[in-house]
């Protein structure tokens, strides 16, 4: 009976040293029976798409890839490309949050248009969305992650006033010129006539006066003879 009851405690043993191996594996790998962590193995990270250059009367966007998880927010932001520690011109700012993608990179993307941004007027302690006042020029833009601490590469662009090479249309009425026009015929055949010669005398109209005159004078030389 005692020989028994070793044996028995001898395979309760081994029966909790087998079935312990397994769970300690399960530890060693995080408690999630073998799937990684998210980004365990690679760092979190933001880039933005090319804007290119717009004006001021378009819609666009700023686009970009993340590896961020969903609904997590990151920041934009939009300043002129120049020295500006005043503060004055145009600039956006912005919040918006990560959508899902595909293969584990979502995307993120934000409504960028001129009537959206705000000009700090110059000289003067205010701002507006007036977009009379939007200050034209070159940009960057950026985005980032406050929380995670990252920021993409910077991106530049131009906004102009109005569309290169586009002609300007002439507005208003045409007032004709007083300046008389000389208007010619055409004949059936669509040719313009030739002018007209001048009209020339015949040779019978010139013979008949100077025959009267010889006459005349033969008939006055008679009557004085007699």
């Amino acid at each position: 009976m005692i020989v028994t009851m070793k044996k028995f405690l001898m395979c309760i043993t081994l029966l909790v040293i087998i079935t312990s191996i397994p769970i300690a594996a399960a530890a060693d790998n995080g408690g999630d029976n073998g799937i990684n962590q998210t980004n365990a193995s690679q760092p979190y990270y933001i880039t933005i798409d090319p804007i290119g250059d717009h004006t001021v009367n378009e819609i666009f966007f700023m686009n970009g890839t993340t590896n961020l998880p969903v609904s997590e927010n990151v920041s934009i932001f939009i300043g002129p490309n120049w020295a500006n520690p005043s503060g004055e011109g145009s600039s956006f700012t912005a919040n918006v949050a990560v959508l899902q993608g595909e293969n584990g990179a979502n995307f993120w993307s934000c409504n960028i248009t001129p009537t959206l941004w705000v000009t700090r007027l110059v000289g003067a302690h205010q701002s507006t969305n007036d977009i009379e006042y939007f200050n034209f020029g070159n940009f960057i833009g950026s985005v980032s992650s406050p929380k995670f601490n990252i920021t993409a590469h910077s991106e530049l662009f131009a906004i102009s006033s109005v569309e290169p090479n586009t002609p300007s249309i002439p507005t208003g009425t045409h007032t004709p010129s007083q300046t008389p026009t000389t208007t010619l015929s055409l004949n059936q055949t669509g040719a313009i006539p030739p002018p007209p010669s001048p009209t020339s005398a015949s040779p019978l109209s010139l013979i008949v006066p100077l025959v009267a005159i010889v006459g005349i004078v033969v008939l006055y030389s008679t009557g004085r003879n007699r």
